[in-house]
């Protein structure tokens, strides 16, 4: 189900305004809000620790931003015994190559509300690494003009398209 927020005020009356706007995003609760997470550690680190996150660890229909933030080194996340869930997922960083292995057999989940996820690797000269099981049923869409590199075993269902760039 999609929500929908639409507030109108007048120029004159913005602060009259706030109340309304207020209750209609507590009616709607936080879903209204896209949830977005960037990773936010230095380098290597586990993807279900919340520090290494800017808004805690990814747990399922949140987009997950990596680029260059504060690293020193091309970065490893771990799913280290928890498999990680996550809607959509762009490669920003244009120093550094992320790549996302597994363990123990631990899965990368990608599942979206509506749509198909989206995996988009930006710069051209940059590589996205997934090591892990790569599990969902609405496939996904690889765009961005950089690579994307899947070498585990996927049980991903759905259409995979490859919209730019190398898969």
């Amino acid at each position: 189900m999609v929500k929908r927020l639409i507030v109108r005020c007048l120029p004159r009356r913005r602060i009259a305004c706030a109340p309304a706007l207020a209750l209609a995003l507590a009616v709607m609760g936080s879903s209204a809000l896209a949830q977005t997470t960037s990773w936010n550690a230095t380098g290597n680190g586990t993807w279900n620790q919340n520090a290494n996150w800017t808004n805690n660890a990814p747990t399922g229909n949140v987009t997950v931003t990596l680029g260059n933030g504060n690293l020193t080194q091309n970065p490893v996340i771990s799913l280290n015994g928890a498999s990680g869930n996550s809607g959509n997922i762009t490669v920003s960083a244009s120093t550094f190559d992320y790549t996302i292995k597994q363990d123990n057999n631990e899965s990368l989940g990608l599942s979206v509300t509506t749509g198909t996820p989206t995996i988009d690797v930006v710069a051209a000269n940059r590589t996205f690494t997934i090591d892990a099981t790569l599990t969902g049923t609405q496939g996904f869409v690889k765009s961005g003009a950089g690579a994307l590199v899947i070498t585990a075993n996927s049980t991903i269902t759905g259409n995979v398209t490859l919209s730019s760039g190398t898969l």
